[in-house]
């Protein structure tokens, strides 16, 4: 009978270690004094897809597209974006990836406490009335670096952090406020930006974003992933194929 290694549970055949143990070690090592929290929240400066410049049928050239796809398929007469569909699962989820690695990669240059950002997942609305799809996102993160970095960086920017919250989080007519907006409040319900989760720490990359000018046009511009790439024959013109 072959054993994990560490722990002695039973392993299959051929197997040093159990898929915990294994798992533990895959993980970075966290150098003493440093407190990484894991916490999930939301991608900051992407809009979403629905009415904005990732909506994938809005991004494709049709007349060109559907040229090329005639030459692909010279046996079928396709005319217009109704003989096509989208992979929509498929492209949103490679442009989730693609928007957290550049995004990610942009923040830990600013934000040194920032140790890892993982995308999770694309999560959209039933309804597009009132929002928009999020892109959510796994962040290892040194909470107390964190805490003497935000402190410091706010010494420059308190006026526009005020303003920010404010816009954000003061309820009004037709908006009602889950959060506070003051900084005051904010650095108390995370003691003192050390409580980063859910909600929070998503808020707070967003008005570093918004302050170091990470913005969605450069975000669009270096995002290579293409709505052709997910495009397939429509069902109707599936079906005229195997004819």
């Amino acid at each position: 009978m072959n054993t994990c290694q560490i722990c002695k549970k039973r392993v299959k055949a051929g197997s040093m270690l159990c898929y915990d143990c294994h798992k533990k070690l895959q993980e970075p090592r966290v150098p003493s004094g440093q407190e990484i929290q894991s916490v999930d929240t939301w991608l900051p400066v992407f809009s979403g897809f629905y009415g904005t410049c990732w909506e994938p049928y809005e991004r494709i050239d049709w007349d060109s597209e559907v040229e090329y796809q005639q030459e692909q398929y010279p046996g079928l007469n396709l005319e217009t974006s109704e003989d096509f569909e989208i992979d929509h699962e498929g492209y949103k989820e490679a442009v989730g990836q693609a928007v957290t690695d550049y995004i990610g990669g942009e923040l830990k240059s600013h934000i040194p406490s920032i140790k890892k950002i993982n995308f999770q997942q694309v999560v959209s609305p039933r309804e597009y009335n009132f929002s928009n799809d999020v892109v959510n996102i796994n962040v290892k993160i040194d909470a107390k670096e964190f805490s003497k970095w935000f402190n410091n960086y706010l010494k420059g920017c308190i006026e526009q952090f005020t303003t920010y919250l404010v816009d954000h989080y003061k309820s009004r007519s037709g908006f009602i406020s889950f959060y506070p907006h003051t900084v005051a409040e904010w650095k108390a319900d995370t003691k003192n930006w050390t409580l980063l989760e859910g909600h929070y720490l998503g808020a707070l990359l967003q008005f570093v974003c918004e302050q170091e000018g990470i913005t969605e046009d450069s975000l669009y511009e270096y995002i290579e992933v293409y709505p052709e790439s997910y495009l397939e024959l429509s069902a109707d013109k599936q079906k005229d194929l195997k004819v």
